[in-house]
């Protein structure tokens, strides 16, 4: 029973709050009073969201396969006149679920993405000024095996200038 709390917590911080809640209502008047089937709820959580969820019943329900994202790289763009950033997040393990990435300075979340799952993500950002560092699963909803790998350090260089442009 926790592997689908945690699966659902997950899918929950995907699809937001209010998403969830209509999908999961929709469910019960859909099924009330009968006895549906793990495809049944698969099928009516897909109709609700309108998305496949693929990632979370064939690869974190239905197997013992696991999810770990790592930040390989965080650039900035030369040229973009701003805090654009070019972002590569490689997946360590089998399951391609969304990634949810935070630009944080300090302990703080300036701003989160949602980023649809894949082997490998690149991806442009365009962050907040002030950030310091990028943080996967800032709030551990993510069923991660290795949270050790979920931080990334902006150049600090960068990230001091930033930090002038900020108190001035």
């Amino acid at each position: 029973y926790g592997k689908s709390a945690l699966v659902l917590g997950y899918l929950e911080a995907w699809l937001g709050k209010d998403s969830m809640d209509k999908a999961m209502k929709q469910y019960y008047e859909q099924w009330k009073f009968k006895h549906p089937s793990p495809a049944d709820f698969r099928k009516a959580i897909e109709t609700a969201t309108g998305q496949q969820l693929d990632w979370l019943f064939n690869q974190l329900i239905e197997s013992n396969q696991k999810l770990d994202y790592n930040i390989r790289s965080a650039k900035r763009i030369t040229g973009s006149g701003g805090n654009d950033y070019r972002v590569r997040i490689r997946n360590l393990a089998d399951v391609n679920g969304p990634v949810i990435l935070a630009a944080q300075r300090k302990d703080s979340t300036l701003s989160t993405y949602l980023l649809s799952g894949a082997a490998q993500i690149d991806t442009q950002l365009s962050l907040p000024t002030g950030a310091t560092h990028l943080q996967i699963d800032p709030l551990w909803q993510m069923p991660e095996i290795n949270a050790k790998n979920n931080r990334y350090r902006l150049n600090a260089f960068a990230a001091r200038r930033s930090e002038e442009h900020t108190s001035e």
